[in-house]
Formats: C-alpha cells, structure tokens, sequence
C-alpha cells in the first residue's frame, strides 16, 4: 500500500492514500487527528500487541474502530454504514502512526519557536 503523509490547506497533515484504503485516511483525519497525545496512545497500543504484551486491542474512536492483531488491523466506521473496512498490516498501521507523530511534533516545534 502506498501512502503520504501532506499538508493540508489549513496546514494540518491529511494520509493520502488510494481506494480501497480511503477509510484509513477518514480514521487518522477524524481519530487521530492533529493531537500528538492521541497519536501517541495509538502508537503505544499497537505496538504492545506487536511486542507480544497483548494478544490484540480493539480500540474506538470518534468515528471508527480499530481492531488490531500482531498480523493485520482492521478499521471500520462507527456510523457509516456504507463504508468499507480497511485490513492492514498491523506493523504498517505502526509505521504510518510513528511518521504521523513525527511530523506533528515537528509542526509543533515550528510554531513554537516562531513565536
């Protein structure tokens, strides 16, 4: 799965990223969104359940779900019936946290220091 991590208009960051893992972006825009401290809890549960401290996690969010194995998670909607669940490889979905962290820290050190 090829993915970006952008700026948006307003100067957050949005996940591009092709149909059919279009749910993934809606999950790190309106879940995660551009709080470090949410990211970090994110983070923090997939990564104990690839370090084996926990067999799996199911964590629920503003407007989805996340049910995360060591193998793959699987993202769904909480109240768009119509939408399609995303499997990904849980050690991806870590991938994609760590760089979204990343990158907020680093919008946030920049306005910080410009002021």
């Amino acid at each position: 799965m090829d993915y970006r991590i952008v700026k948006d208009e307003t100067g957050g960051w949005m996940l591009k990223v092709a149909e059919p893992y279009s749910l993934l972006a809606t999950f790190f825009s309106a879940d995660v969104q551009q709080d470090p401290e949410l990211c970090q809890y994110y983070l923090e549960r997939v990564t104990k359940v690839l370090d084996g401290e926990s067999l799996h996690t199911h964590l629920t969010g503003n407007a989805h779900t996340v049910t995360v194995t060591r193998v793959a998670s699987t993202i769904s909607s909480l109240f768009d019936e119509t939408a399609t669940s995303v499997e990904i490889d849980t050690v991806l979905l870590r991938e994609i946290l760590e760089q979204w962290g990343e990158n907020l820290l680093k919008s946030s050190n920049c306005q910080g220091s410009s002021a």
